[in-house]
Parts: C-alpha cells; sequence; structure tokens
C-alpha cells in the first residue's frame, strides 16, 4: 500500500538520501565536487507496482502537491508534481552556496521542491523508494545565472533548444574534471532538450541535464 503516512516517511528520509548521494557522488564524479552551486532541480521516487502509482499521486496531492504534467514514456506513464513549501525537501550541504531563489536560498541548506513519479515499466521490478537525484549544468557550464539560460532557452525556437543541450552535455562530459568518469549515455540518443548523462552508485544514481525540468515542463506547456 501507498498511504499518506508511507510518503511522509519517505520525506522524512529523503534528505539523508540525498546527503549520502552527495557525500558518495562528489567522491567519485569531480565535477560535481568542483561545482556545487550546480542545482538539484529535481528528485526521482520509485514506486514498487504499478498499483502503488495512483496511490502515491493522491497521496502527494493530499499534502498539497501540484501536478505539473503527467505523460506517457516507454510504455507507462510518468507524473511531475511540485511539492508545497511545507513538504519540500532540505538537504544540509556545507558547499552549497546558497542561489537567492528556488533551490535553497540559505547558504549550506539546498531546497528540492520538484518530484518525478515514474510508474514502473512493464515486467520491471523497483523497490519503492528515492532513486536519483538530477542537476541542472547550463548555468555553470556556459558561466550564467541559470535564469538567463532559461530566458533563452524560451526565446529558442525547438530545434535551437535541441542543439543547445547537446552542445552544453558535451561541454559537461568534454570538461577535464570528467575525464575518466563512465556516464551512461543511453539518454543521450532520445531527442529533445532534456536529454541527460546518467552516473550510477550502489542504492543511488545522479543524472546531468541542461535547464531544470520545471522549465522544461513549463516550455513544452508553453506556461513559461
Amino acid at each position: 500500500m501507498a498511504t499518506v503516512q508511507d510518503l511522509l516517511r519517505l520525506l522524512q528520509e529523503a534528505p539523508q538520501f540525498v546527503q549520502n548521494l552527495l557525500t558518495e557522488s562528489r567522491a567519485s564524479v569531480p565535477w560535481l565536487a568542483a561545482n556545487p552551486s550546480a542545482p538539484l532541480d529535481h528528485i526521482c521516487l520509485r514506486v514498487g507496482s504499478a498499483d502503488e502509482y495512483p496511490l502515491f499521486k493522491q497521496s502527494l496531492e493530499t499534502l498539497g502537491a501540484v501536478l505539473l504534467t503527467e505523460h506517457p514514456v516507454g510504455g507507462r506513464p510518468i507524473a511531475t508534481y511540485k511539492l508545497s513549501e511545507e513538504y519540500a525537501i532540505h538537504v544540509e550541504d556545507p558547499l552549497w552556496p546558497g542561489d537567492g531563489g528556488e533551490f535553497g536560498n540559505v547558504p549550506k541548506v539546498r531546497s528540492i521542491r520538484v518530484l518525478e513519479l515514474p510508474s514502473p515499466k512493464p515486467g520491471r521490478f523497483y523497490a519503492t523508494g528515492w532513486e536519483h537525484v538530477e542537476v541542472a549544468v547550463g548555468g555553470v557550464i556556459s558561466g550564467v545565472d541559470l535564469g538567463e539560460v532559461v530566458r533563452g532557452a524560451v526565446a529558442m525556437s525547438d530545434a535551437e533548444r535541441d542543439a543547445a543541450a547537446l552542445v552544453c552535455l558535451n561541454a559537461f562530459s568534454g570538461d577535464a574534471l570528467n575525464a575518466g568518469v563512465v556516464y551512461d549515455v543511453s539518454a543521450m540518443s532520445k531527442g529533445g532538450f532534456n536529454i541527460d548523462l546518467r552516473f550510477s552508485g550502489k542504492g543511488w544514481a545522479v543524472k546531468f541535464h541542461w535547464i531544470p525540468l520545471e522549465k522544461v515542463i513549463g516550455i513544452e506547456t508553453k506556461k513559461v
């Protein structure tokens, strides 16, 4: 079952999951350790069965989360929610400088409010729990404020956005700090401007993409 209490327990566990992920991933991915200003823009919660998926959706909405989008990917739906401020995930991180905005304006405390909820693919099993976080690297790679990168993306054509995302991730993977780091590049071939590179550890993964998922959704739905 997936009750509101189950979701509350997972939300309470989320900061420790992210702290452990940051500690372990920084040890393996020097770029991440060297660029603590890159925001963690969303977190992914896996569910163990297709039956749990609508129950977790209902629980999120009971806690005031707002559905940003839901669409089919790979034969199953994926929903993305924005958590209410009351249930935002706050993560202590001594390297986080604070960004004056939505990802944690207090130094040393990151904030994550966007949650991705995929239903399992047919025939696949996942343990219910936190799976990965994603890092928006567009600002750091371009050397400008991430908000400016997003504003530029809004003004682009679809083809220009796709190209810009590819250029960004190619620059990221080609950075000297990533020499010797082996990323899963399978999502680079899916097309669009939300392509990503993935690095997996034991019980966690971190993905790197161009701009925050909420902004991707806003552009796709013409809401930004």
